[in-house]
């Protein structure tokens, strides 16, 4: 009888249909693009230059985001396929969105009728069916919320966080299931999607890639509403950190980082300041910032302070990536930078590590808002280009000391010995701005023939830091 009982379970095992049967799940924290993953998902670009000109959809940590300036949108469609009648679908997704007005989307639509979430402005969730009138309800939209829209025939409930925000109907059932999230309006911002969940469907209709942006997976994510990371380990070598920060003032200030290292000497307290709030639009202020790490630095804490204000200062992002030193030049000397020469470097990779970015030490003196800008990097490897990567000029901190962190994909094999160029958009003379780089006091290292921001003197290189990624 057990022999009977235990072969009628087996079967019924074999039979059973899995938990996820009818339903799609993809989360960013396994580092493959959702149109990677599943065929179905569709990435599109307006203009559609956008996708060759700058890179609006990426992996970061463990998000993906979808990030665009004025004039610019970028969006995903995920199609689902046709509904029969009462058809019970739901679409969970966890996202975060910075507080522009209505860049950022969360819909679904048969093209007749449709359910759309907005993000709204940081403060607010706008919730719209059909061609009904607008609710808005308070909420932080800017911080990691769990928005699930349910769909059975023409009832609709609406979620967040798992408690029931609203009730809806429709005029008709969805015919066709139609999921649209992104920036579909033009006005300019940035959303960050760590997963989707969608019920009624049937599974993936393709395997999923096995391609990783190497890097992303090792970024320490310190609590974004305070800015606060406790004591973490730092793998072994371990040379400097990039910090990716994104934060908001509601008037022009600064913001101190305290980051304090474990040595076996002791504890070491190194401080960092993001660059001045711009407070034009109101929008994020997004940065990387580059700290150089004390030698033998086991574990760091960060701790962040504003600047005294009566004004508001509210951190969106703050990540940490651990960095291997290739090579570069700690110390120099200020000097200005002509706008119409690039200028470059040649460097020495004795270990021939694969180089995962370039921080280069400078300062903008020009108005990024009147004056949009880019600073482009190119790597070099022999005579052949290996990688390309640029940083918005409102990224990089004006009349402050700061960074331009040029961060690639993935690491990039360029053997034992290699070179960059540094070149910006801003145009020939006449000039309406300039960077400020600075340059070495020695040529420790071989300079090459490249020009070096109109510096005179050939033997002054440039102050620049290469690295690689940290194992962790």
């Amino acid at each position: 009888m057990l022999r009977r009982i235990l072969m009628l379970w087996c079967l019924w095992l074999t039979l059973a249909p899995a938990s996820e049967a009818g339903s799609l799940v993809w989360r960013a924290r396994d580092q493959v693009l959702p149109e990677q993953a599943d065929s179905r998902f569709k990435v599109h670009f307006s203009p559609p230059s956008l996708a060759k000109q700058a890179k609006p959809v990426f992996l970061e940590g463990d998000a993906l985001v979808i990030q665009t300036g004025d004039n610019e949108s970028a969006w995903y469609h995920f199609a689902g396929g046709r509904l029969q009648g009462e058809q019970a679908v739901s679409v969970e997704m966890e996202v975060a969105a910075s507080p522009c007005a209505g860049p950022a989307q969360i819909s679904l639509s048969d093209g007749k009728r449709s359910v759309a979430l907005y993000p709204w402005n940081g403060t607010h969730l706008r919730v719209k069916i059909d061609d009904g009138e607008a609710a808005y309800h308070p909420m932080p939209t800017w911080a990691l919320q769990t928005y699930r829209i349910e769909l059975q025939g023409k009832a609709v409930r609406i979620f967040v966080n798992g408690k029931l925000l609203q009730e809806g109907i429709l005029k008709a059932p969805l015919e066709e299931l139609n999921l649209f999230f992104g920036d579909r309006s033009q006005g300019g911002g940035r959303m960050e999607i760590q997963s989707i969940h969608i019920q009624g469907v049937s599974g993936n209709s393709a395997e999923p890639s096995t391609k990783v942006t190497q890097h992303s997976s090792k970024w320490i994510r310190a609590r974004a509403e305070t800015g606060e990371l406790s004591e973490t380990p730092l793998p072994a070598g371990t040379g400097a950190l990039v910090l990716d920060v994104e934060y908001l003032a509601a008037a022009p200030r600064q913001a101190q980082l305290f980051l304090e290292f474990e040595t076996p000497a002791g504890k070491k307290m190194v401080v960092v300041s993001t660059g001045l709030a711009s407070v034009s639009d109101s929008s994020y202020c997004q940065e990387k910032l580059f700290v150089l790490v004390p030698a033998d630095a086991q574990r760091v804490s960060l701790r962040t302070l504003a600047a005294p204000s009566h004004t508001p200062f509210r951190w969106r992002r703050l990540n940490v990536l651990p960095v291997k030193l290739v090579t570069g030049f700690p110390q120099g000397e200020r000097l200005n930078y002509v706008t119409h020469q690039p200028a470059g470097q040649s460097f020495a990779n004795p270990e021939g590590d694969p180089v995962l970015g370039i921080c280069i030490p400078v300062s903008r003196e020009f108005d990024a808002a009147q004056f949009p800008d880019v600073l482009t990097c190119c790597l070099y490897s022999g005579e052949s280009e290996v990688c390309r990567q640029t940083v918005a000029a409102r990224q990089i901190p004006y009349g402050f000391d700061g960074y331009a962190v040029f961060l690639f994909d993935t690491p990039v094999a360029v053997g034992t010995r290699a070179h960059f160029t540094v070149s910006s958009n801003l145009g020939k003379p006449p000039y309406y701005g300039w960077y400020t780089f600075y340059h070495s006091m020695s040529d420790d290292y071989p300079g090459g023939t490249f020009l070096r921001g109109g510096n005179p003197d050939s033997g002054k290189d440039m102050v620049f830091f290469v690295f690689a990624s940290a194992d962790r």
